[in-house]
């Protein structure tokens, strides 16, 4: 059960992050705005799964 709400906080807060991200891009630049938002946001995304584990250990500065 802890683990599925881990895993709904952190779908929610990616998803605020795009949220954000997007609506950033759509005020500064437009349509044109909204996709470059879109594809930095989808690599924000990407590469905070890929490295999530490394970037918790470096927080705690766990040493291995």
């Amino acid at each position: 059960m802890r683990r599925l709400a881990n895993t709904l906080k952190t779908a929610a807060l990616l998803g605020l992050l795009t949220a954000i991200v997007l609506t950033l891009g759509y005020w500064i630049g437009g349509q044109a705005g909204l996709l470059a938002a879109l594809a930095l946001s989808l690599g924000l995304n990407v590469a905070t799964w890929l490295f999530s584990d490394r970037l918790a250990l470096r927080a705690m500065r766990a040493r291995p």
